[in-house]
Parts: structure tokens; C-alpha cells; sequence
């Protein structure tokens, strides 16, 4: 199955979301905010996030935000339970799916099946648009594949990697205003 990220502030909640994804058949990783959740991203090349859009320090829309100016190949499912206005806005920001809390498990299945062929549809199409020096280096998605925007696959080692505290994310509060 799929190498899944949680992205959730609650404990319970996220506790409760990893079991049942694990259940699924799921790898799950996860994360309390969304610097932690770029951390988790780099080191465990994660295929798919599901994140809360209401956390402290980065809320959910700024992390969507600034993961895909950097991976905007990623398949991000947000997750809320403030209504469908927050919903639309994580989708017109670039999330895959947007669920309601309480989430609804065959929903679920369903927003990670299809976000999971849609990933796996870019790879094989050589879609990838993590292009640069500095996403080929960082990007899972990138790293030691052949594809025409993944140029160089074998150098991708050899190239710097940039310093986490280069991602503007690290930086911003939960309003998205730089700090």
C-alpha cells in the first residue's frame, strides 16, 4: 500500500487516524505541525499527505500552500471538520481531496486509491514538475528515478541539499504572515 504522512495537531485524533490507515494496510507516518511534517516528508519519501487544516504555529492551508510551490506533485488530502468554506479553499490551493470531520473511512479509502493512481499516473507519464537542483535533491518523488524533469537521476546524490531553515514554511506563523 501506500507510505502514508498524518499531519494532525490532536493527539487522539491523530492516534485514531494512523490506526485506521494502518488497518487499511497503510506505512504511516506522523506529524503535530507542519514543520515537523516537511521534516517527515524529506526523510521518508511519503507518496501521500493527510492534513488537518486547523493546527497551531503553520495551520493546514499554509502548509498546503508552501509543500506545493516546492513538491507540486505531492497528493495532499486535507482534512476538517469548520465547515465546507475551509474544504474549498484547501482544494483551490492545490489538495487532491477534502474531507469533513468526522471522516468517513470509505471516503477515506476512496481520496487515497485515487490519490495514489494520480501519483502513480504522473511517474509513469514522466510528469514529475519537481524540477531544480534543490527539489531533485529533496524530492522522494525524484530521487533516483529517470524521468525527463528529473534530469540527471544519478548526480541527485552528488547535488547540495538545501537547509531547512531555506524552506519558507519554518517561517511563517499560522496566519501565513512571515514572522
Amino acid at each position: 500500500m501506500a507510505r502514508l504522512l498524518v499531519v494532525e495537531d490532536e493527539p487522539t485524533d491523530r492516534v485514531i487516524l494512523a490506526e485506521l490507515l494502518e488497518r487499511m494496510g497503510h506505512e504511516v507516518y506522523l506529524a503535530s505541525d507542519g514543520e515537523e511534517a516537511f521534516k517527515s516528508y524529506l526523510k521518508n519519501s511519503i507518496e501521500i499527505i493527510i492534513t488537518d487544516l486547523n493546527m497551531p504555529h503553520v495551520d493546514g492551508l499554509v502548509f498546503i500552500v508552501e509543500l506545493k510551490s516546492l513538491f507540486p506533485d505531492v497528493p495532499v488530502i486535507a482534512v476538517s471538520g469548520k465547515g465546507p468554506e475551509l474544504l474549498d479553499a484547501a482544494t483551490s490551493r492545490g489538495a487532491f481531496a477534502a474531507l469533513s470531520k468526522p471522516i468517513d473511512p470509505q471516503e477515506l479509502r476512496k481520496a487515497i486509491a485515487e490519490a495514489a493512481q494520480d501519483s502513480l499516473g504522473r511517474r509513469k507519464k514522466g510528469r514529475c514538475r519537481n524540477q531544480g537542483p534543490e527539489r531533485r535533491a529533496v524530492d522522494p518523488h525524484c530521487r533516483g528515478r529517470s524521468r525527463p524533469s528529473c534530469a540527471n537521476p544519478g548526480s541527485v546524490q552528488n547535488e547540495p541539499r538545501p537547509k531547512q531553515d531555506s524552506f519558507r514554511l519554518l517561517r511563517l506563523g499560522g496566519s501565513g504572515i512571515p514572522q
